[in-house]
């Protein structure tokens, strides 16, 4: 994909609309415009349940203009301005791509944001929980997550991140790339997308064999797929390979973060944390 392509899917992905080329109309409110006039919306609910319904389907754009709409409504609404403090956190971030030439690069950086949103999430009391619904943040996208802000976000963000490493692999000599497969997977993962996410993590587990990585990844989706045998035995293995490469807090199955929360709560942190983990847990 060249670089006039990526940089008009970026548009895209943006302002929900088609890049020309040259200069593309964008989705939000033009500024001469009042908000009610290009979304004639009248009812909040209604504005945050089409913002989220943009954002996971990419239109970044979009949805803040529903957001900013149902602002007018109600300026105080608890969940409109969580939602827009989060998306614009994102899209400050998502500026940066511009200084990334390569498509790997930008799905990288993208990825690597999380830790700093978490953080950001905490500054602004919204850490620890999806904030809307109560449940644990990390919490794997399911139907009590559907209509949250944090879904919504997780979905265009690692959807977003997918789109580069897809581009990469094509249908060449990059589909046998293991550390490509293993981001695809991770994004699909991410996106909720658990069956793309198990055929990208098992195809790179057939390439590089005895991987912690790969295999902690593979458990957490067949876990997340409701194959708890499987996952236990692929959980065992990544431990006993190398505990320290396995990213604990990019794991989202109840069985592994229900088993992370309860070695910490026994005082370990730190590299100690992974090492200890097998040996509080059960998956032995």
């Amino acid at each position: 994909m060249n670089d006039k392509a990526a940089e008009r899917r970026f548009f895209s992905q943006i302002s929900g609309a088609e890049s020309t080329g040259k200069e593309t109309q964008s989705c939000r409110p033009a500024a001469q415009e009042r908000p009610e006039t290009v979304f004639p919306i009248k009812d909040v609910e209604e504005c945050i349940s089409k913002a989220y319904e943009s954002l996971k389907d990419g239109k970044a754009g979009l949805a803040l203009g529903f957001l900013r709409r149902a602002l007018e409504i109600d300026y105080e609404h608890p969940i409109v301005l969580l939602s827009l403090k989060c998306l614009n956190w994102w899209l400050e971030k998502i500026k940066r791509l511009d200084d990334f030439q390569d498509p790997y690069e930008r799905g990288g950086y993208i990825l690597s944001q999380w830790k700093s949103y978490y953080v950001f999430l905490d500054r602004i009391g919204a850490g620890g929980v999806l904030a809307d619904t109560g449940l644990p943040r990390d919490a794997p996208l399911s139907p009590e997550t559907a209509d949250s802000c944090q879904y919504a976000i997780k979905r265009f963000v690692y959807s977003l991140a997918l789109g580069y490493f897809q581009d990469l692999l094509g249908d060449g000599n990059n589909q046998q790339d293991p550390v490509l497969l293993l981001q695809a997977g991770r994004c699909c993962k991410g996106a909720g997308n658990w069956d793309d996410a198990f055929k990208y993590l098992e195809q790179a587990g057939h390439l590089k064999r005895d991987d912690s990585v790969i295999l902690s990844e593979l458990a957490d989706v067949s876990a997340l797929m409701g194959d708890e045998k499987t996952a236990k035995l692929l959980f065992r293995e990544a431990f006993f390979l190398d505990p320290q490469e396995i990213d604990l807090f990019g794991l989202e199955s109840a069985m592994i973060v229900q088993l992370r929360d309860k070695t910490r709560e026994q005082g370990f942190s730190g590299a100690e944390l992974a090492e200890w983990i097998p040996v509080w847990g059960c998956i032995w």
